[in-house]
């Protein structure tokens, strides 16, 4: 789920820019759609490396996660520039493609926050009782 909710969420807001582009009659409405895919990419890309299949104790995630996160956004840059030139992308096109690849780059990160918090909630619950139940 943690791998998966950035970069749906990327998609999404991807496809919500597209729409208000072409709402607003944007001359090339699909660079947002593209803003979108590239930030998807990015968001992926950072989430993998930290290897989420690896289990670990939950005080060794705050590292991985914040390198994950730069590497997520350096890589959504990166992307967002090789999508942008290699679909033929214009100085008036530039403005809704990285203004909806930002947007969907934060709500990537937040997605992912969501899940990693509503996994690592009930774990943090668990230990916080039986250090009590040891401690008694």
């Amino acid at each position: 789920a943690w791998l998966s909710a950035g970069p749906i969420a990327c998609v999404v807001v991807g496809a919500i820019g597209y729409g208000v582009t072409i709402a607003l009659g944007v001359s090339q409405p699909i660079s947002a759609l593209y803003g979108g895919i590239g930030a998807a990419i990015g968001v992926l890309l950072g989430a993998m490396v930290v290897f989420p299949w690896i289990p670990r104790p939950l005080d060794q995630w705050l590292n991985p996660l914040w390198g994950s996160q730069m590497l997520a956004l350096a890589s959504t840059v990166g992307f967002g520039f090789i999508i942008w030139k290699g679909t033929g992308g214009t100085g008036t096109s530039g403005a809704p493609f990285g203004f909806t690849g930002a947007a969907a780059f934060i709500v990537g990160q937040i997605a992912q926050g969501a899940v990693f918090y509503s996994v690592s909630r009930p774990i943090e619950k668990r230990l916080r009782e039986a250090r009590s139940a040891e401690a008694s």
